[in-house]
């Protein structure tokens, strides 16, 4: 086996380990021509001048278990001096942890676990089943340290707990130390590890320090821990779940520190994950292989989250959703429970993020010449947005409220400049269309710069944007679109989009045109080319 019993005795560190290893009192790999234990923790590796250019035969072993040399500017700040943590990070795939985790995982830094049954009714067990396939060549993980672990969870404790009260659009309705303290005892170590990758690069990014150094840190994570287990056929719902959200937590990861088309090509690999994980729940499949959107966002939080991000990547990048929804909206689609977590983290409503993927879906029918779309279906879709009323916290202080609902009102106007454009063809000359494109920059310059709100504004002002004509229109959509990055890129990195706008505005729509929602997607193209390889 790979691993060691607490009751194993400790081997003796190799003689011709590294100075640095040895002066560190640190078992070395003796990888030449420096060792990745160096490496990974940011260290000068000395060299092997005292020992000769001979490796010990533990050195060959060991050469696998580190997750991939990183280049020269991978190394880390000072902040790695100190973090034997770093080497529980960068333990190989084969050392990747099956223990059963909660069912109410997080998916990215700021949508938080839920383990303390707010946010879902306890609908699953956590029955700790052992998996029909566990995989031969996988061995447990090491023992670690518990002083390691538990600098690992303060570090991600503290870390997220900064962050969700930075970007989350609600207060949570628990407090957030205390739930993510309970969540990590239950936690596997495949989401042990990302969230603390996720720790390391919030705090970077919060106090504006070498946060350039954990880029890739994502891809070389990402491929070792979940790219290894891609060809398993993995039977353990919980199993599944963590690598669902592990992957949802890196692409989101990359939208923070690297840019929105890295970020979606981490991401678009999770999708045969979610359809292993979805075929588990018989409710959710519909005719023609289609999953319910409406019951998914009503289901396990990787299911929910992996639909809201494809939901929201199709439409900025104009391209087709990596899963086959059925967009039928229910009634409990109009007034979710208090504790789903699409609105209170996102802000955005249910109804309005089942509309978008509508649109997508149409969008690829049209371009497949198969839309089926009637006028009937059209209004349908128009009344749910039109009717659909915020849910008012009267506990909230009168700027914060006002606040949110132009927010959330500005979400349900891009609904339906994103329905007129996107599903009626309409262009950005349409009657329709301009009033919406007003109300909601109006909308958008009342959120203060500065707050927490700002960054929920991204897709409302993307889908304006693309239709504004007027000059002080796309000045007020543009710097809230500015908004969305590093830690506040919370659904892509909104900054990114920015640029496909100068280049529509400076092109099809200069000087005022009316253009359509293809001339964006053939400026995005142009400008931020995004892989569609699974």
């Amino acid at each position: 086996m790979g691993y060691s019993s607490p009751s194993d005795p400790v081997p003796n560190r190799s003689s011709k380990g590294c100075l640095t290893c040895k002066q560190r009192k640190k078992k070395c790999g003796e990888e030449k021509p420096a060792c990745e234990r160096c490496v990974l923790g940011g260290f000068d590796c000395l060299g092997y001048v005292h020992s000769g250019a001979t490796r010990g035969k533990r050195g060959t072993k060991e050469v696998t278990r580190g997750i991939g040399t990183p280049s020269p500017s991978m190394t880390q700040d000072s902040l790695a001096t100190n973090s034997p943590a770093l080497d529980f990070l960068s333990n190989s795939t084969e050392q990747t942890d099956w223990s059963v985790a909660p069912i109410d995982l997080s998916s990215g830094p700021f949508s938080l676990p839920e383990h303390v049954g707010l946010w879902q009714d306890e609908q699953y067990s956590l029955v700790t089943t052992a998996p029909l396939c566990e995989p031969k060549s996988i061995p447990m993980n090491p023992q670690l340290d518990p002083f390691d672990l538990e600098n690992m969870k303060q570090l991600i404790i503290t870390q997220y707990s900064r962050l969700a009260h930075r970007v989350a659009f609600r207060p949570f309705p628990y407090q957030v130390e205390l739930g993510l303290t309970n969540y990590l005892v239950r936690g596997s170590h495949l989401i042990y590890k990302t969230l603390y990758l996720g720790a390391r690069i919030s705090q970077a990014l919060l106090d504006d320090t070498n946060w350039q150094s954990y880029i890739g840190w994502i891809d070389t994570f990402h491929n070792r821990i979940l790219g290894t287990e891609s060809s398993l056929i993995e039977v353990n719902v919980n199993h599944l779940a963590d690598r669902l959200a592990a992957n949802c937590n890196l692409a989101v990861y990359a939208f923070m520190i690297s840019n929105s088309s890295i970020g979606y090509t981490i991401f678009r690999k999770g999708a045969p994950i979610f359809l292993q994980l979805a075929a588990k729940f018989s409710e959710l499949w519909k005719g023609d292989s289609a999953i319910s959107l409406s019951q998914t966002l009503h289901a396990r939080h990787e299911l929910s989250k992996f639909a809201l991000m494809d939901t929201v990547s199709a439409l900025a990048f104009g391209i087709a959703p990596l899963i086959h929804y059925d967009t039928t909206i229910c009634v409990e689609d109009h007034q979710p429970g208090q504790f789903q977590f699409l609105e209170p983290v996102y802000a955005c409503p249910i109804v309005v993020l089942i509309t978008l993927a509508r649109v997508n879906a149409s969008r690829v029918s049209q371009l497949m010449d198969r839309d089926d779309i009637t006028p009937k279906g059209i209004e349908e879709y128009e009344v749910a947005v039109r009717n659909w009323k915020p849910r008012v916290d009267y506990g909230d202080q009168p700027s914060q409220l006002i606040t949110r609902l132009a927010v959330q009102e500005a979400w349900r106007q891009a609904a339906l400049i994103y329905l007129y454009m996107g599903m009626c063809e309409a262009n950005s000359a349409d009657d329709r269309v301009e009033s919406l494109v007003r109300q909601v920059a109006q909308l958008a310059s009342t959120v203060e710069n500065g707050t927490p709100f700002e960054i929920h504004l991204f897709i409302p002002c993307l889908i304006a944007g693309v239709a504004a004509r007027k000059e002080k229109h796309r000045t007020i959509l543009r710097k809230k679109i500015q908004v969305s990055q590093k830690a506040e890129a919370c659904l892509l990195r909104g900054a990114d989009f920015s640029f496909v706008l100068d280049h529509l505005w400076h092109g099809a729509a200069a000087g005022g045109n009316p253009v359509t929602w293809d001339d964006y997607v053939n400026s995005r193209c142009l400008t931020m080319p995004v892989s569609i390889d699974v």
